[in-house]
């Protein structure tokens, strides 16, 4: 029950980090943030104690083709066990969003158990 609390309360702190989201080619925060939220869930979180990190930051780079597929371009961090983590999740997936969204470049932190 304490991990299941532990869970929630990490996936909490990731859902409300400090991290951003950025519609690089675009100025429409409602579709930034929906991607965001749903980018969010996806790649959910791991267990760092479990694993052994060390709380680290992972930023990702990715587009969305019109097959609404996540297509990520580059994943950053201190963490290499957090970087193919996130790469992971997301290459390949599928994301409900409208089509516009198609091409447009994203880019979001993820702030794993910092602050």
């Amino acid at each position: 029950m304490k991990t299941l609390a532990i869970i929630i309360a990490l996936f909490t702190t990731l859902l409300l980090s400090n991290g951003s989201v950025e519609a690089k080619n675009s100025t429409n925060k409602t579709t930034a943030t929906a991607v965001r939220e749903q980018v969010v869930k996806k790649v959910g979180m791991p267990e760092l104690r479990r694993e052994k990190i060390s709380p680290a930051s992972v930023m990702v780079t990715f587009t969305i083709n019109e097959n609404n597929l996540i297509i990520v371009k580059e994943v950053a961090g201190e963490n290499s066990f957090l970087n193919e983590y996130v790469g992971t999740k997301l290459h390949h997936s599928k994301i409900g969003i409208t089509p516009e969204t198609a091409g447009q470049e994203f880019e979001i932190t993820f702030n794993f158990g910092k602050p």
